[in-house]
């Protein structure tokens, strides 16, 4: 954000005192009204300079996009992933997993959670290739969501209050995702999770019935 983008090269070289190999930046989200003006979305990410340390910036640092682009993905979709709240329930991504406030260029946003399952009551298998499931992963990869943020019908447009639903009758809406846009980089957790096991060198096998935790998987 605005007050400590300039920080960022001493961050990376604190990484590399700690033998970090990586450092994600992402773009924040802005929570409430004092945050909404620290966005740097609109910045020419081309001509981002960081002095003498833009070669260590450039080897150390996934760095957002800048600028909202056409394409767009959803990482957890691409890498297989899946969330699950302390209380089970198990939702698509990290901001599908509970409610709350978001701005988005300013403008205030409603995020309601949306759940495919819970795996105190199903298996997290059984979950995954539910054909509602199946069909919401579908409808990401080719991401058939309008583009909100940049829709010359956005003013007075209500369907941009909530992720509830949009225009092309999506229910939930992923129409304005920060993170599909790059905008705030999703970790690669398959390559998270191949590492994890081969630094234990241990063989896990995950049983969620009984979790008491929110977490990230891989499938």
């Amino acid at each position: 954000m605005k007050k400590n983008f300039h920080k960022l090269t001493k961050l990376i070289r604190l990484s590399l005192d700690l033998k970090a190999r990586k450092v994600i930046v992402t773009n924040v989200l802005p929570y409430n009204e004092e945050m909404k003006d620290e966005i740097l979305y609109d910045l020419d990410d081309t001509l981002i300079n960081h002095g003498k340390d833009t070669i260590l910036v450039d080897l150390l640092a996934q760095m957002p996009y800048m600028k909202i682009r056409t394409d767009r993905q959803c990482k957890f979709v691409e890498d297989k992933a899946a969330t699950i709240t302390f209380r089970g329930e198990v939702a698509p991504c990290y901001a599908l997993m509970h409610s709350y406030h978001c701005f988005i260029y300013g403008r205030k946003k409603e995020i309601l959670p949306f759940y495919l399952g819970n795996v105190n009551e199903s298996t997290l298998g059984d979950i995954w290739i539910d054909p509602a499931y199946v069909n919401f992963r579908n409808k990401l990869k080719e991401f058939r969501f309008p583009s909100c943020s940049d829709c010359k019908y956005l003013d007075g447009c209500s369907y941009t209050d909530t992720n509830e639903s949009d225009c092309w009758g999506n229910n939930p809406s992923c129409a304005e995702c920060l993170w599909s846009r790059s905008l705030s980089p999703v970790p690669k957790w398959s390559k998270i999770w191949q590492e994890f096991l081969i630094n234990c060198r241990i063989t896990i096998k995950s049983n969620f019935s009984q979790g008491s935790a929110g977490a990230s998987i891989v499938h």
